[in-house]
């Protein structure tokens, strides 16, 4: 069911961002909010929509781990350092290379757990280090980082 809810909830984000007004807005702002805004976008609204539905997403995915990990106060500090990872695996600023380095991320670590499972806790540490010796900017990163 979390591959099934994970795969729609993918999809449906992935069509919002990049094939809706809501969307066209969002990446306007992510750029250049002074000029989204110089162009008539309210870009406190939607930097806040934003936030709304990054809110709802990370609640969504706490109630569909529940059934899965114990809950307590301190469930997402195990989750947050391998986010951060995934983030700079895929390449900063890339949503589908988060996608494809949490796929790697879930891969190596079954195979982990499979052949050696003395480097389970190290296996995304592992990735974040090869990744960045050979590609620095993350598998789909862009080299532009920044504006001069």
């Amino acid at each position: 069911m979390l591959v099934v809810v994970g795969a729609l909830v993918a999809a449906g984000l992935y069509l919002l961002i990049n094939r809706s007004r809501f969307g066209r807005s969002v990446r306007a702002v992510a750029q250049d909010a002074v000029m989204g805004e110089a162009v008539g976008l309210n870009t406190k609204r939607v930097m806040l929509l934003v936030f709304g539905l990054g809110s709802a997403l990370a609640g969504l995915a706490g109630a569909l781990i529940a059934p899965n990990v114990s809950v307590s106060p301190s469930l997402g500090h195990s989750f947050i350092l391998q986010s951060f990872a995934i983030v700079i695996i895929g390449g900063l600023g890339s949503v589908t290379g988060s996608l494809v380095a949490a796929l790697v991320v879930g891969v190596a670590e079954a195979f982990a757990v499979a052949y050696a499972p003395y480097l389970t806790g190290f296996t995304f540490y592992i990735l974040v280090a090869v990744v960045l010796l050979i590609r620095p900017r993350g598998l789909l990163g862009s080299a532009k980082l920044g504006r001069a």
